[in-house]
């Protein structure tokens, strides 16, 4: 009898099993046709891309006049279809046989990204000017920005070479009377907007976030040398030791056999107190109660830094999304900042000029001013000190040629020269001939003060 119950108890559950696994197959068979009808019963896509007028752009494009054109893109209808034409084997778009949409040309991808980088305006306003939408107008934005940073950067900011190094150091002389310079160094904080991770790193002593750009400047006003990987936390010194500039300084300074008394004096790039004074970059003297050939030295250092300030004055007033936080993300910020500089190079030696409404204001400063600039706290290098105790010596003993300020009128009948007589730059002459030569039909000579001094 209990065979026969176990029997039958397995029997029954054997087929309750069978009754669930049924079931479960059927909802399962009926979840998949649910959702396959689903599918072919989708809803039609009654409009793939909204139609969107883009009259603004082709006025400016055809129709503008050429300062509108200019206050637009920041370059000249020339300059900018130049631009076009570098960009364009990259901005064109490959023929795409399944896709129904008109690609965007890459004259107007890249005067989208200069309507941004001119004007710091949204995307989506940017937008309904050139008729795209803001999505694929940011798309477009960062490829231009990739491929400036791939084809015009190793292009137009490059260290100089050897003759270009000798020009450099010529025009500098011009400026502030002392020999080698080729650059002048400087930094500048980039506003961008305050990132969700890390936000500490990134806020300066202003107590807003920036990265830092830190750049060389030739004496044309145009970047030879830029760095903008450092959050706006870092200190200047910190930013430079860990630049290019410094690690690669053998590779990208040429070297130079210029001597002056016995010292060699290399080619030089100018920094502010922030920086370390080394052999190759010199700095102004930072005292108290400076004496008259020191005060002398940092006012003719001043006069090269002039070229830098007015470089960042430039790129800022030209692209003003430098000036303002934007939405572009921390991490691309960089890229764009490198594009600018590159683009500043572009029109500079396009001759491009600088409209004055473009200067920054003083609104324009206050807004998110500079973070003030601390004194570097490393001991000055010993070579680094000769040679800038050397320029002095060399500022002191070539005023008698160099200083047209204090130049007199001379007659040539009216010097003794009984002895030689040092007229410029080392040429001596020892008789009123010697002089009619040299200086020619001139009636100005350089001199100092009274003839004795030029003896």
């Amino acid at each position: 009898m209990t065979i026969i119950k176990y029997l039958l108890a397995r029997r029954m559950l054997r087929a309750r099993r069978q009754r669930e696994f049924r079931t479960r197959m059927k909802n399962l068979m009926l979840e998949y046709f649910s959702l396959l009808l689903k599918y072919k019963m989708r809803r039609i896509r009654t409009v793939w891309a909204y139609s969107r007028m883009d009259a603004a752009w082709v006025r400016l494009r055809d129709e503008a006049p050429e300062a509108e054109f200019k206050d637009a893109f920041r370059m000249s209808r020339e300059s900018f279809w130049k631009l076009v034409e570098l960009l364009r084997e990259d901005l064109q778009h490959q023929p795409n046989l399944i896709s129904t949409r008109i690609p965007v040309p890459p004259e107007k991808q890249v005067a989208l990204t200069l309507y941004k980088l001119a004007s710091c305006a949204e995307y989506r306003v940017i937008g309904d000017a050139f008729g795209i939408h803001k999505s694929t107008l940011c798309q477009h934005f960062h490829r231009v920005i990739k491929c400036i940073n791939e084809k015009l950067v190793p292009r137009l900011i490059r260290m100089p070479k050897q003759d270009e190094c000798r020009e450099s150091a010529r025009e500098f002389q011009n400026i502030s009377s002392l020999p080698q310079i080729i650059g002048v160094l400087d930094r500048s904080h980039i506003p961008i907007s305050s990132p969700e991770e890390d936000r500490k790193d990134f806020l300066n002593s202003r107590d807003y976030a920036s990265i830092i750009l830190q750049a060389t400047v030739d004496h044309d006003k145009k970047f030879i040398d830029i760095s903008v990987k450092h959050p706006g936390s870092c200190n200047d010194a910190f930013v430079f030791k860990n630049s290019c500039l410094y690690l690669r300084k053998e590779e990208l300074i040429p070297r130079s056999n210029f001597h002056w008394n016995g010292v060699n004096i290399p080619y030089l790039i100018i920094g502010d107190p922030a920086y370390p004074l080394l052999p190759w970059l010199m700095k102004d003297f930072n005292e108290p109660n400076l004496p008259e050939e020191k005060d002398q030295f940092n006012k003719r250092l001043n006069r090269a830094r002039v070229s830098v300030e007015a470089a960042f004055g430039r790129l800022k007033g030209r692209w003003r999304i430098l000036l303002k936080r934007s939405e572009i993300g921390h991490t691309f910020m960089p890229e764009v900042v490198a594009a600018c500089c590159s683009l500043h190079n572009f029109v500079e030696d396009e001759n491009e000029t600088f409209h004055i409404n473009w200067n920054l204001t003083p609104a324009d400063l206050e807004q998110l001013p500079q973070p003030k600039k601390y004194m570097c706290q490393e001991n000055d290098s010993l070579e680094g000190s000769i040679i800038r105790n050397t320029l002095m010596d060399v500022i002191l003993q070539s005023e008698v040629c160099l200083k047209a300020d204090i130049a007199i009128e001379c007659r040539i009948s009216y010097l003794p020269l009984a002895v030689p007589y040092k007229i410029c730059h080392g040429i001596y002459a020892t008789n009123e001939a010697d002089v009619t030569t040299i200086v020619g039909d001139s009636p100005k000579i350089w001199i100092l003060r009274s003839l004795e001094d030029i003896r």
